[in-house]
């Protein structure tokens, strides 16, 4: 009968549908999972740049901290040498 044909076929339609519908799944699915692998893959280029530019300011800032502590490391043993040079003056004076 009609009724028959069309129940079969609805199945048939319906059991296609379902295949479709498990296909799209997975394809969203393997979608998805490309998507966050690209978010997590340029948040980490992203954190490697910032990482990058502020490992070259430190070597700037270590690199200026050291030259004035060469400065005034200098400035410290002038000053004991002065000192000493006064103290040796003294000394001869004597």
């Amino acid at each position: 009968s009609v009724l028959d044909v069309s129940l079969i076929e609805n199945r048939k339609l319906a059991s296609k549908y379902k295949a479709l519908q498990r296909i799209y799944l997975h394809k969203k699915d393997t979608f998805l999972d490309e998507f966050e692998k690209r978010v997590t893959l340029e948040a980490s280029v992203r954190d490697r740049t910032q990482l990058s530019a502020l490992q070259h300011r430190m070597h700037r800032a270590l690199l200026e901290y050291f030259k004035l502590r060469g400065l005034y490391s200098q400035a410290g043993l002038a000053t004991c040498q002065a000192a000493s040079h006064e103290n040796v003056q003294k000394i001869l004076a004597v």
